[in-house]
């Protein structure tokens, strides 16, 4: 049978498999594999770990593995506004979540519900849960590197975006929102009465994502100057978040199309003027000490929200498909809802954000 040593690791026979072994933190640690070429390719990797005083299996947290996989280095092709939106991800939507687990305790079952409740639950667009798979699925390649996991035990090898076929990842800007995460118009009124009277910060918000269509950064970049209240009309033209840095970053809005006038609802003109009126500051929106908020700073007064009775899976973005959802079923045009939206074409604005309801059942019953 054959055996090896690279260093401080050997390679030897386990029965029909091979087995490769070390000592780690002053324990013996080992792994087995199915073949003698996938064992020496392992000790390879690990005496070139144990050799560069990496930290490695069995104390590895689940955190300090994907900190090591989303190390700049592994995304030399991203600007590095795109690599900070992922390093955002990670620390907000992963951490706290997965963060401080034994990396080799985590479970592929682990890792799809966390996107499954990253899409259904907090309400997030799959274009963005794609993102966080993409994290994870570097994660499980790194854990592999350092010998956390052999590739048969990967966690993150077969997870997919959830929504979409396997291998089917290219796909996810197709994929809906899961119909029972769009808000109803009565739980959308009952939340903003909440919110404003909470808060007016807070009502500004979720006021902006309902009745405009606006995305989180894009309130964020709003300024007095983009209202006109007498033609009821919204201009976006920046949107405004933090770096992972800390520092504050302005920029154009997501898409090309992103630079629009949109509208702002009857329903909403009183308590917004008000709102922009008391405000002095170059940005609408922002902290006591007058820095950008957030949007995990958001997640309290939600959660508050939701305890006075309203779905749990009422968030800022799917107040914006419940935008684009309620100005089609009034009869607004698709071509002029995706150009409210910010998308890029009306393909986009029906595979993702039009959504059906009992709402809608009611106007047939009524039409038909």
């Amino acid at each position: 049978m054959n055996k090896a040593r690279y260093g401080k690791v050997s390679v030897v026979p386990h029965g029909r498999y091979y087995r490769a072994r070390w000592r780690e933190n002053r324990r013996p640690a080992e792994r087995t594999v199915k073949t003698f070429e996938e064992a020496c390719q392992l000790a390879r990797r690990i005496d070139a770990r144990l050799a560069s005083g990496q930290v490695g299996a069995p104390q590895t947290t689940f955190a300090a593995l994907a900190e090591a996989a989303t190390a700049r280095s592994n995304f030399p092709r991203y600007s590095i506004d795109a690599w900070n939106n992922l390093r955002s991800l990670l620390r907000h939507q992963i951490i706290p979540h997965l963060g401080e687990r034994n990396a080799s305790t985590v479970t592929r079952e682990d890792l799809q519900d966390h996107l499954e409740f990253l899409l259904c639950d907090i309400g997030m667009s799959p274009h963005t849960v794609a993102k966080v798979h993409r994290i994870l699925t570097k994660t499980g390649e790194a854990g592999v590197g350092c010998g956390v996991w052999t590739p048969a035990q990967n966690p993150a090898a077969n997870i997919r975006v959830p929504g979409s076929s396997a291998g089917g990842e290219n796909d996810v800007q197709l994929q809906l929102l899961h119909q029972d995460a769009i808000p109803t118009t009565d739980q959308v009124d009952a939340l903003l009465e909440a919110a404003w009277a909470d808060n007016a910060r807070n009502g500004f918000i979720l006021e902006m994502a309902a009745r405009s269509g606006l995305r989180w950064s894009e309130i964020m970049g709003l300024k007095a100057s983009d209202f006109d209240f007498t033609a009821r009309t919204v201009y976006v033209q920046r949107a405004r978040r933090v770096r992972h840095d800390g520092t504050v970053h302005v920029k154009m809005p997501k898409t090309k199309a992103g630079r629009r006038k949109t509208v702002l609802a009857k329903s909403s003109v009183n308590r917004v003027r008000a709102f922009v009126a008391a405000q002095n500051g170059e940005f609408l929106v922002t902290t006591k000490n007058g820095t950008v908020l957030q949007r995990s700073s958001f997640t309290r007064p939600m959660n508050r929200y939701r305890q006075l009775g309203y779905p749990h899976h009422l968030s800022v973005h799917s107040l914006r498909h419940f935008f684009a959802t309620n100005a089609l079923a009034v009869g607004v045009s698709v071509a002029d809802v995706s150009h409210m939206c910010g998308h890029s074409s009306p393909q986009v604005t029906l595979s993702l954000y039009v959504h059906g309801s009992s709402e809608s059942v009611d106007r047939a019953t009524n039409l038909l």
